[in-house]
């Protein structure tokens, strides 16, 4: 049981302070008053009729009341009303047109307030500056540094911060793509840049990693480096550089030159030349190499820093690859998955490999064998190799290679003559790809509810 007092006035009075929504309040038990006061006072408490509470006290402190009964007098309050239910200056419909007349700002919550961080870093005069506040949110190292004296910001020295595989202490920029990053998660006015090329962004991730960045700030990243025209470098010492598309590219070898083709929906032919023979000849070998050494340390990173998207593109890329087995650049893939890779593999990744291996890959394979077979071109990963677009029929063969135990297709010239081989696999029974991939979906989705 609560009272609320509102102090006797003369009626212009009362009515200006109504007006105002200042009435004089005093919540509290009847039990806990204070003693003493006028017997003309005690005279004045009376208690107040639900109905009356009910219809004038929300009129009361919005201003519509003019029910003067309710002046003067403290109004004792039964226990099933809440003072939290009716202190509230507006009503809801005052209250959304008062929020509507509200410019909203976009700035920056600390703009105006001067940085408390000074981050000192190798071969830089000045230092880079920010708000502990915000450092702090988003990077446990700097939520551990120990705080200067009033007055005076908090140091963060780097100059002495190596990151793995360096030779020199981590460059100011790497700090100030860092900065950028952790920014644009509470200004909208700094944004961070997506970096193509996966090399070019490992001194920002690991750096991220060295600071114990949250994960909120690696999610970012993780879309960012994932994103359109991501791509990784392929080194053959100092001889070789190629940068490979990680999406929607299929590379291949053909004789002593490296080719790509688009992964899309085209009815032409557009096949390109990577490096020429002349420049590819006798590092055929060494490239194939450096690419499953590149997807490895690519493959450990991401999942070390629990970068789903990249690990899962990276992953894509490496099927693409797998189209044409006896072209392939990433032959010997299996050197890819090493023990540091799995170990650090993101656990839904590792789940729904397991479940999509589980119920898709099945033993009942078939051989086939015909002259004359229509193959209807369902992707466009289907049709690359052939130059064909989804939906199109093509007329080819189907042949057994006792040599190695494979079918083939074979797309038929206008001369008769066979043009193109590709492999295939037949196989009897089980869950279509698109049934698969529904039942990996269910699956997935109760793990991240936490469904048993």
């Amino acid at each position: 049981m609560c009272d609320i007092r509102v102090a006797k006035e003369d009626k212009a009075a009362q009515r200006h302070s109504i007006a105002c929504k200042k009435p004089v309040v005093r919540a509290g038990s009847r039990s806990g008053e204070q003693k003493g006061g006028t017997a003309g006072a005690e005279a004045t408490r009376r208690r107040t009729p639900r109905s009356v509470i009910r219809e004038e006290l929300p009129k009361l402190f919005t201003g519509t009341s003019d029910n003067s009964n309710l002046l003067g007098s403290t109004l004792i309050l039964p226990s099933f009303i809440s003072t939290s239910s009716f202190l509230c200056p507006l009503p809801a419909e005052r209250a959304s047109l008062e929020m509507s007349k509200r410019r909203r700002s976009s700035e920056f919550a600390l703009h105006g307030q001067p940085p408390d961080l000074h981050i000192l870093v190798d071969g830089s005069a000045e230092p880079l500056t920010a708000h502990l506040s915000v450092l702090s949110l988003f990077s446990k190292c700097v939520a551990e540094l120990p705080k200067s004296s009033a007055g005076e910001p908090t140091i963060w020295d780097l100059r002495g911060l190596i990151l793995e595989g360096e030779a020199a202490p981590v460059a100011a920029g790497v700090v100030g793509q860092w900065l950028d990053l952790v920014y644009s998660r509470v200004d909208a006015a700094r944004r961070a840049r997506p970096h193509g090329c996966l090399q070019a962004a490992r001194p920002l991730l690991l750096f991220a990693d060295a600071v114990d960045t949250g994960s909120l700030v690696l999610a970012d990243l993780d879309r960012l480096l994932a994103g359109e025209g991501a791509r990784v470098e392929v080194r053959v010492g100092e001889q070789l550089a190629v940068e490979l598309e990680l999406r929607g590219c299929l590379y291949y070898t053909l004789d002593a030159t490296l080719m790509m083709a688009p992964m899309q929906d085209r009815s032409d032919r557009r096949f390109t030349v990577v490096v020429p023979a002349a420049q590819f000849e006798g590092l055929k070998a060494s490239f194939r190499a450096a690419v499953c050494s590149e997807l490895e340390a690519w493959l450990h990173l991401a999942g070390r820093l629990q970068l789903v998207q990249l690990a899962r593109l990276l992953l894509d890329f490496l099927k693409v690859q797998l189209f044409a087995p006896d072209r392939s650049i990433c032959q010997g893939i299996g050197s890819a998955f090493s023990p540091r890779v799995l170990e650090c593999m993101p656990r839904e990744l590792l789940l729904e490999g397991f479940v999509r291996d589980s119920i898709f890959n099945q033993a009942a394979g078939v051989q086939l064998s015909a002259e004359h077979v229509e193959a209807r071109i369902l992707t466009g990963q289907a049709g690359v190799w052939w130059g064909a677009g989804v939906g199109q029929v093509m007329e080819m063969a189907a042949r057994n290679l006792a040599a190695n135990d494979r079918t083939v297709l074979e797309q038929k010239s206008n001369g008769g003559q066979a043009c193109v081989r590709h492999p295939m696999r037949a196989v009897v029974g089980g869950l279509s790809a698109q049934e698969c991939a529904e039942v990996v979906q269910e699956v997935m989705s109760r793990v991240a509810d936490g469904v048993a």
